[in-house]
């Protein structure tokens, strides 16, 4: 299986990747493609959402076969996330994280001109071609009959010499039937995009419309409509997306911890850690797939009681596995959660925290700037996508003000960084609210120029 970034020969399948902002185009050929995070993979994606081998794709002559491994987060195919062998049509579009990938199968006369997002709506059948002409023609007679009345009035004023200039005018406007038929034909497509989905498609097709077309009374009720689900498509999908984001830290901080913390011995200080971590996500994400099986892990522990203050040992327990994730340490929730019980600790106590939290902040330093380094050399190799996902978690999860700084800053030199963070404003909503928790970045995003 080879994949190229190399200006691609007249070839009939090629891959297209969008991913925290940014397009990618490969050329393919049929067989098996490892896609994931980690360093063994052919396809490499970013994110915490994208595991180190995420799925594989098996690409054949006429479509592909989706296998996610297990454990990984489901494929959204058709906005919905789909399990087992999952069948990806030619020209179809499938998310993996927050990644977009579309498998395009071309004609070699095709090659040339690479487009925007591909629809995977079907060609019209012969009947629903007739349909529209019938449907267009319709329109036109109808525009036609409204002008003959304008005509008559014209040779009036033609005959008593004040219409000159109406005429010239009338001369000037484009041709009605054109604008109608050109409009007809994107309201078309407009309707296959809303069909499967593809609200950015959708979009801009409404947007599209010649003004004149969507103007006409029996078009501006459907153009509603059209706009209508378009909001509740989109509120629907970020509404998958959260899910999704809730999904990995329900994997990272929930998942994780009963293998390492609740077996023989168990640390008496774990239960309550892993009752705020149940706690914690029955408040953020009441509405997730995974909160009825939240709560049943919730009610194994009725005498864990979060009113009443933790002690030292349980503070101390709880802060220590926030920073144990390599992915996603949570060094700015367990530094909060010391300061805060120092403020009621006693002498003894107050020496035990301020010492975890000094040790805290030597590894928070090691890790920003480990990241930092490797966002750098990713830069000087060209892999900018990899690159900025680093200075992203320096911001989200570090918790230092100036660390976070330095992030944002070389964050803010991304030539192309309004596509970048729109890509985290769509597809990771979550971390955009902690992106915009550092001032730099809320500053650039609030500009009236967006």
């Amino acid at each position: 299986m080879l994949v190229s970034a190399a200006p691609m020969p007249a070839t009939t399948i090629r891959l297209i990747v969008e991913d925290a902002g940014r397009r990618r185009s490969f050329s393919v050929t049929p067989g098996l493609l490892s896609i994931g995070a980690g360093v063994d993979v052919q396809l490499k994606l970013s994110g915490p959402l994208i595991a180190d081998e995420h799925a594989e794709l098996d690409i054949g002559d006429d479509g592909a076969i989706l296998r996610t491994r297990a454990g990984a987060q489901l494929p959204l195919v058709g906005g919905a996330p789909q399990r087992g062998d999952v069948r990806i049509a030619p020209n179809t579009s499938f998310v993996l994280g927050s990644a977009t990938l579309t498998l395009q199968y071309e004609r070699p006369a095709e090659v040339a001109a690479p487009a925007p997002p591909v629809s995977t709506a079907p060609p019209l059948s012969k009947a629903e071609r007739q349909v529209h002409r019938r449907k267009a023609a319709d329109i036109v007679h109808r525009t036609k009959a409204r002008n003959v009345g304008t005509m008559i009035a014209l040779l009036i004023m033609l005959a008593s010499g004040l219409g000159s200039a109406y005429w010239l005018f009338w001369r000037k406007d484009p041709k009605i039937e054109r604008t109608f038929a050109r409009g007809e034909a994107r309201l078309v497509q407009a309707r296959q995009h809303r069909d499967h989905a593809q609200w950015d498609l959708l979009e801009a097709d409404l947007a599209a419309l010649p003004k004149d077309f969507a103007a006409d009374p029996e078009i501006a009720g459907e153009v509603a409509v059209l706009h209508a689900e378009l909001s509740k498509g989109r509120a629907l999908a970020n509404a998958l997306r959260a899910d999704e984001e809730a999904g990995v830290w329900h994997k990272n901080f929930i998942e994780s911890f009963p293998p390492r913390y609740l077996v023989e011995p168990i640390d008496p200080a774990a239960p309550r850690a892993y009752v705020r971590r149940l706690d914690t996500f029955l408040k953020q994400w009441p509405t997730h797939p995974k909160a009825a099986e939240v709560l049943a892990e919730r009610a194994k522990f009725p005498g864990v009681d979060l009113a009443t203050p933790a002690t030292c040992e349980e503070v101390l327990f709880d802060a220590k596995a926030l920073t144990r994730s390599p992915a996603c340490p949570e060094y700015a929730e367990a530094l909060a959660l010391l300061d805060g019980f120092s403020v009621r600790a006693d002498e003894s106590e107050f020496v035990r925290v301020e010492e975890l939290a000094n040790r805290i902040k030597a590894e928070r330093l090691a890790w920003a700037r480990a990241r930092l380094e490797q966002a750098e050399r990713d830069v000087e190799l060209g892999q900018l996508s990899p690159a900025f996902e680093w200075l992203v978690n320096v911001v989200v999860y570090c918790g230092d003000p100036d660390l976070a700084k330095i992030a944002a800053t070389r964050m803010l030199g991304f030539e192309d960084l309004e596509s970048r963070l729109l890509g985290y404003q769509q597809y990771r909503p979550l971390t955009w609210q902690r992106l915009l928790q550092q001032p730099d970045l809320a500053q650039w995003a609030s500009r009236p120029s967006r």
